[in-house]
């Protein structure tokens, strides 16, 4: 559980970080990483 959590804080503070004013937002733009496997699942 605690992975979890840990896994939702890092994920919200990378969202944060990258979307600083400092970074252009170009949302047509592809992102320029993409997390590898583990992709946050929404439970709706």
């Amino acid at each position: 559980m605690k992975r979890i959590l840990f896994a939702l804080a890092a994920y919200a503070f990378y969202r944060w970080w990258n979307s600083q004013p400092e970074q252009p937002a170009a949302p047509s733009a592809p992102p320029k990483r993409t997390p590898p496997r583990r992709q946050p699942v929404n439970p709706g």
